[in-house]
């Protein structure tokens, strides 16, 4: 059986809770907002202040976050019909619950949750990786088909094969 895997910002629509969290707090949006360095867009100028603000608010930014789209649950859902679906995430111990919760609400039937190190993603391990993360989509597989799913802050990295929905993998 064929295995996906999916990264779970892939699912996350992150982008749009850190813009709805600068209009709240009347800073300014970014027109490209890089979920990989937060302290920097939310305009924290210390370690300190940023790690404050994000145990403060882990679980609304990364629990009640929205799905990066519309009809994101039936497209998994359709795909793990036939192909055995596998969430993976980086985030560490204290963001695990929020990653749960965002999963749960999302009613995806989806086979497995890996709380991994990506950089420990063995090549053939997966028929078909599905990321928007930059770290990976930068790594060469030669038995794994690696998708860049396209965000505004992975436009720039080249991988070969771009998708903007998951709708598109069949």
């Amino acid at each position: 059986m064929r295995k996906i895997a999916i990264t779970i910002n892939v699912l996350r629509n992150l982008e749009g809770k850190i813009k709805e969290i600068l209009e709240k707090s009347e800073k300014p949006v970014p027109e490209i907002i890089n979920i990989y360095d937060l302290q920097n867009v939310l305009g924290f100028e210390t370690d300190e202040e940023f790690i404050e603000f994000m145990t403060e608010n882990f679980l609304s930014i990364y629990g009640f976050v929205r799905l990066s789209e519309q009809n994101l649950t039936i497209t998994i859902n359709s795909l793990a019909e036939t192909t055995k679906v596998i969430i993976l995430s980086e985030d560490g111990k204290k963001l695990r619950p929020a990653t749960l919760y965002f999963l749960s609400k999302s009613a995806l039937e989806i086979d497995s949750v890996q709380f991994i190190d990506y950089n420990g993603i063995n090549d053939g391990e997966y028929s078909l990786l599905i990321t928007e993360d930059p770290n990976l989509l930068t790594r060469e597989f030669k038995l794994t088909t690696m998708y860049k799913y396209e965000k505004s802050y992975n436009k720039h990295i080249d991988c070969g094969n771009t998708i903007t929905t998951l709708s598109e993998i069949k």
